[in-house]
């Protein structure tokens, strides 16, 4: 009976993570938990993009020969441009 009690567990188990996984590739989204919002584009902003028409196309002009700390200024920024379009 124990047994029986386990296996059903562990099915049911299977069955609520195949849920998640279906509802999570269906509806995506992201969740900003950071204190200053950081990954968060303001509800003007959003507003100012709504009213575009057409493609919006942003240039980094940070690749090339630089030092160190201006690489990992453009691939930080690079990243939180990928997060905005997502």
């Amino acid at each position: 009976m124990k047994i029986r009690n386990v296996k059903g567990g562990m099915l049911l188990l299977v069955i609520v993570l195949v849920a998640i996984n279906f509802l999570a590739s269906v509806y995506h989204t992201r969740i900003d938990l950071t204190a200053e919002k950081r990954f968060t584009l303001s509800r003007p902003t959003v507003r100012l993009l709504d009213t575009l028409k057409g493609k919006l196309s942003i240039e980094v002009f940070l690749k090339g020969n630089y030092p160190s700390g201006f690489k990992k200024l453009g691939n930080a920024t690079t990243d939180l441009l990928d997060e905005f379009r997502e």
